[in-house]
């Protein structure tokens, strides 16, 4: 049977356990970012014609030249998913089973956009048999200007099956500009919108266009790049954009932080024609190169850091990319944000772009060696005309861990214990 002082000095060792534990998960450990996402007035809606656990939601955005970007967010109750004339886009199913998906969603829709009239179309189920609901807006940024289409009475809505799979046509006919939709009624604002949910990844990176040059070492198969970025202390976040036409391996001050490969093959979105019971029609994905995000202000520091891009085996022809099989090319831009929540991009093209590229590596080239920094600048290759650049959903995640110095890890828990045993002694 314990004494009484032995059940305090066990209370003593179980509180600087606990403020040990606090402080390290607290301090060190990264934690994801939120975002509120800007939704320009844009409503919760709803079908008008039925309480079907699913819906089905159209809207057409009309353009005479295509902009320079153009993106979409959205939140749903509960299932989404998204799909722009025809192609697959984007879809929640997977977070939703692995409850993750208790958030806001951002898509780049540019690669999937068309002079004249472009659909956005998505499907909408509620896995509790409730009505469906959901809210988005598409971004369009042409030059200096953004203009926003947010959802409202005007979009399309239904419940019901038979007017989105019609017997005559294709299961995937609704996602289309030539589908006729005029039996649909407008969507039906909600009176009782959920709360908001919040964005994890910085809005800023869908809203601002691509650099127009990617950088290149010359002809070949290997490709290395290296800046020296230099952080005010008043750096609040830094963003990374990537995009390869080869296997990416990123550094970041000399530790492996992420492995990327924008080429990796999608598959099919199968869709079941509920009037023809075993018949499946396909909703090809998006073609083309893969741009990936990634917050890195956990792996950065005011002063100076490096980044570090070795690519390899390109694997895209001019067919696909209007690129030279030989040629490796990257794009890395960098995004911070400040204390006052102002926000600076560093691409290649701008100017002082501190960028060294080289064909060949050198020992020490990912800690910023001066060999390395002695490279010269890389060759802007102008963005190439067929390439069709996409956001991954899940490419703001870094795939590696960034070990914490052990002395760092100490000093924060022995400054917690230290702290609960001075309220002990008061």
């Amino acid at each position: 049977m314990f004494s009484f002082q032995r059940m305090m000095w066990l209370c003593l060792f179980l509180a600087c356990l606990g403020s040990g534990w606090f402080s390290y998960q607290y301090f060190l450990v990264p934690h994801a970012a939120s975002f509120t996402p800007d939704w320009q007035g844009a409503q919760w809606i709803q079908a008008s014609d039925g309480t079907a656990p699913v819906a089905y939601f159209r809207d057409t955005v009309a353009f005479n030249s295509l902009p320079d970007t153009a993106y979409v967010t959205i939140e749903a109750s509960q299932v989404f998913h998204l799909f722009v004339n025809g192609t697959s886009i984007g879809s929640n199913a997977a977070d939703f089973l692995n409850a993750g998906a208790s958030h806001a969603y951002m898509y780049d829709i540019t690669s999937a956009l068309r002079s004249g009239a472009n659909v956005v179309a998505l499907r909408v189920a509620n896995l509790d048999q409730q009505l469906p609901r959901m809210r988005a807006v598409v971004g369009i940024v042409q030059g200096n200007a953004a203009y926003y289409q947010g959802t409202n009475s005007r979009w399309l809505a239904t419940t019901h099956s038979a007017a989105v799979f019609p017997r005559y046509l294709r299961a995937t006919a609704w996602i289309w500009s030539t589908f006729d939709a005029s039996s649909w009624l407008p969507a039906r604002p909600v009176l009782n919108p959920p709360s908001e949910l919040a964005l994890p990844v910085n809005p800023l990176l869908y809203a601002q266009p691509l650099a127009a040059h990617w950088m290149s070492p010359g002809a070949g198969r290997q490709a290395y790049f290296i800046q020296r970025l230099s952080l005010p202390p008043a750096t609040s976040s830094t963003w990374l954009r990537v995009g390869a036409n080869g296997r990416a391996t990123i550094f970041i001050n000399g530790v492996l932080f992420a492995q990327w490969n924008g080429q990796s093959a999608k598959s099919q979105t199968r869709l079941a024609d509920y009037f023809n019971p075993g018949a499946i029609d396909t909703v090809a994905p998006r073609t083309g190169l893969a741009l990936g995000m990634y917050d890195i202000s956990a792996y950065v520091h005011a002063g100076a850091n490096t980044i570090a891009v070795s690519v390899v085996d390109p694997g895209n022809s001019v067919a696909n990319v209007g690129l030279r099989d030989l040629t490796t090319v990257a794009l890395v831009e960098v995004l911070t944000v400040d204390a006052w929540n102002q926000h600076t991009w560093i691409t290649p093209d701008s100017s002082g772009s501190s960028w060294h590229a080289s064909r060949q590596f050198v020992a020490g080239w990912t800690q910023g060696d001066a060999t390395a920094l002695a490279w010269p600048s890389p060759v802007l290759v102008s963005h190439p005309g067929m390439l069709r650049s996409f956001y991954l959903s899940d490419s703001n995640r870094p795939n590696s861990f960034q070990p914490i110095p052990l002395v760092l890890v100490s000093q924060v828990v022995l400054l917690a214990v230290g702290a609960v045993l001075g309220l002990w002694l008061l």
